[in-house]
């Protein structure tokens, strides 16, 4: 299937990777260096009696040469996440699967047998009660050195570290780890006394190393409500936007020129992408919808892998592109016609020129790999990789942290750039409240309004209600209300359309901006 992808791209072809009919389920399929494909997969009834078992092999990327380098058992940490990662090396000899490093001399092009080493992390990670995953995210830097992995806390959100891997003895450590995610989200507005700005926001799933080693892609939210694609420098404070859209984006995986990505999204999946949160600009609607991302994620990703209608992407971008314009959409990979789904990886061939991801039919079953050929494009040169900064700037000491979340004071205001305030008030985990008064940061359109969330819960209800209006050059409003439920742990999160106290929908309502609506009736339940 041959798809345009528009000016400075051209011509796609969506193809599947060939595979061994015995592989009906490949794990993790994922570009080395040298343009191998690494991937994981399980034999029908291996599980069943070790569920830690896997098979990992490497193939070229047409589909030949297929060959195991490893069979054996994978023992799980506790505290892992689900399943493998494999993060291969630049060095084309090793990949990183978490809680181990697979040695595949001589490289991966010509290893027979590998061997798994053992990764031990600093123990003020993993031995903390407090833990839920010490890992979720595992990324390997271009120097072969460092590392960086997201770590998923029971008291809430995630802390993202940085350190140096060494080997030591017959095992790997972690060692020289610093803390690279926000502790807070607010200071002390300096221009006016008693009031707070927002501060740059670091955090979300680490997904890769750019820029050479000097930057990390990774989820994160600035100036949106909902969570996008982020670039978090490792030199300065500087995190910059990648992706605009009022939705859900995640993952950017960048091209090795880093002119171009593909980028895990519900843009082009309407009736799951919850642009309705997005549409109207609020700068600090964050503050009270952090507490709906989780929820957005089950219904709009989770949701849609298990049983609901739509598509996760993922979509090409042009990375600069992107950055600058909120109405471009990039190029959809996904397939409107199957019940495949993205999961992740994504990755790129080295020539640039390819980039390859998993799909799983919709409830779970077969799967495949699928690859978008770039016949037309002309990629510049693969960014050098450098070495990467042992701390940034900002990194906090790994044994001075408490990961209690964002801290937040009870109430504060934000003073607009040109007239107006917002005010912020918190009621506990979850509960929030801004509410906007004649607040403007150019002096050309005015916000008026609130918005809140209360009994913010991975179970039970959680409540989003908004009306606000915006006046003046631009024009807006939003009057909602979302209403998600979620039974138990093992139930999916849906919008609640039951009659409400006040008789009403308990969602309803509809967000407005500059000539585009966009109303809660349109969602798929």
């Amino acid at each position: 299937m041959i798809i345009e992808g528009g000016k400075g791209i051209g011509r796609i072809e969506l193809t599947n990777i060939p595979l061994p009919e015995y592989v009906t389920n490949p794990y993790h399929p994922i570009y080395t260096a040298s343009g191998h494909i690494l991937l994981g997969y399980q034999l029908p009834g291996e599980a069943d009696s070790n569920k830690d078992y896997y098979h990992i092999a490497v193939m070229d990327d047409d589909g030949s040469n297929f060959h195991d380098i490893f069979a054996d058992s994978v023992p799980a940490h506790p505290t892992a996440n689900g399943g493998l990662r494999l993060m291969p090396f630049a060095d084309n000899t090793r990949v990183f699967l978490g809680d181990y490093i697979l040695e595949c001399p001589p490289d991966f092009g010509s290893c027979k047998s590998a061997a798994l080493v053992r990764v031990r992390y600093p123990s003020r990670v993993v031995d903390d009660p407090r833990v839920m995953r010490h890992w979720s995210e595992i990324v390997v830097a271009p120097d072969n050195r460092h590392v960086a992995w997201t770590t998923l806390y029971k008291v809430g959100g995630a802390l993202n570290f940085l350190g140096v891997l060494g080997k030591v003895g017959g095992l790997y450590e972690i060692h020289s780890a610093c803390v690279i995610s926000s502790m807070d989200v607010m200071e002390d507005d300096p221009q006016n006394a008693g009031c707070y700005r927002i501060k740059p926001m670091r955090g979300g799933e680490i997904k890769q190393f750019i820029h050479g080693g000097l930057g990390l892609s990774l989820v994160g939210a600035i100036g949106g409500a909902l969570p996008g694609s982020v670039e978090q420098d490792l030199t300065s404070d500087a995190v910059i936007p990648v992706t605009n859209q009022p939705g859900y984006d995640e993952t950017t995986i960048y091209s090795p020129d880093e002119k171009l990505g593909i980028t895990m999204s519900t843009r082009n999946s309407p009736g799951t992408n919850f642009a309705i949160l997005g549409l109207l600009p609020r700068p600090y609607a964050l503050l009270v919808t952090m507490g709906l991302a989780f929820h957005v994620y089950l219904y709009a990703v989770a949701g849609v892998r298990k049983f609901r209608k739509g598509n996760i992407g993922p979509a090409l971008i042009d990375i600069a592109r992107s950055k600058a314009d909120p109405a471009y959409f990039g190029v959809p990979l996904n397939d409107f016609t199957s019940d495949f789904i993205y999961h992740s990886p994504m990755s790129w061939h080295p020539s640039g020129m390819s980039v390859m991801w998993p799909e799983v039919t919709r409830g779970g079953g077969k799967g495949r790999v699928r690859a978008a050929h770039l016949l037309d494009y002309k990629p510049g040169a693969a960014v050098p990789a450098v070495v990467t900064p042992d701390a940034p700037p900002y990194a906090g000491s790994i044994d001075a942290f408490e990961p209690s979340g964002f801290a937040m004071p009870d109430h504060g205001n934000f003073i607009g750039k040109h007239s107006g305030y917002a005010e912020f008030t918190t009621a506990g985990m979850g509960s929030a409240r801004i509410s906007y008064h004649d607040y403007s940061d150019d002096g050309r359109s005015f916000l008026n309004g609130a918005e809140f969330i209360a009994n913010d819960a991975r179970v039970g209800n959680t409540i989003y209600q908004s009306k606000i209006t915006l006046n003046g050059e631009d024009e807006g409003e939003m009057d909602l209300r979302l209403t998600f439920i979620r039974k138990d742990w093992d139930s999916p999160t849906s919008l609640s359309y039951d009659t409400a106290e006040d008789g009403l929908p308990a969602s309803r309502g509809f967000a407005r901006y500059n000539g585009k609506t966009i109303r809660i009736e349109d969602m798929e339940k």
